[in-house]
């Protein structure tokens, strides 16, 4: 007797919400996701998913975690500046709900962790700089003069960012979140 098959469709199956592992560097991305949890050590952090937009590794996922306290806020203030917001030095809340669907660019790295590596947001650069970086790439590949690359900058404060994009910052308080 012939076994019975299982038909099961894959299609639009992401593989990416587990262990992710792709080459290092930088890529063009948008928030999936932004959650506000408690760590293990019961500090206040926001998990946010971040999907690859073009190329091979499109639409695998990423996570990367920002704590809401006062040392390590460093690193909350340069993801929103890569997504082209203005942070003003101040007291802010931030309405997560706006955030998915925003580009950005990250900077990818490997992470080994228990024997195992994976890969891991390390860094965040605006959009804008990132294709410039591209843009400089494709450049000097058509140069036949080998020049030593610019230093690449990092994410500033993007002149792209809108009254609009100052205005939901500041009138949100990060105490509420």
């Amino acid at each position: 007797m012939a076994e019975k098959k299982t038909v099961v469709d894959f299609s639009g199956v992401n593989t990416g919400n587990g262990r992710v592992r792709i080459p290092q560097g930088d890529y063009k991305a948008r928030v999936k996701s932004v959650k506000h949890e408690t760590s293990k050590n019961g500090n206040p952090m926001l998990v946010w998913e971040f999907e690859i937009t073009d190329g091979e590794f499109r639409k695998k996922v990423l996570r990367d975690r920002t704590v809401l306290m006062d040392n390590p806020l460093w690193k909350l203030k340069q993801l929103l500046e890569a997504m082209g917001l203005q942070v003003p030095s101040k007291k802010v809340a931030l309405d997560l709900a706006k955030y998915p669907g925003m580009g950005i660019g990250i900077t990818v790295t490997d992470d080994e962790y228990d024997g195992k590596v994976n890969s891991k947001v390390s860094d965040y650069v605006n959009l804008a700089v990132l294709e410039e970086d591209e843009e400089e790439e494709y450049d000097e590949d058509d140069d036949e003069e080998e020049e030593e690359p610019a230093p690449r900058k990092r994410s500033k404060k993007s002149s792209k960012a809108t009254a609009e994009d100052e205005e939901e910052i500041e009138d949100l308080d990060l105490d509420e979140i």
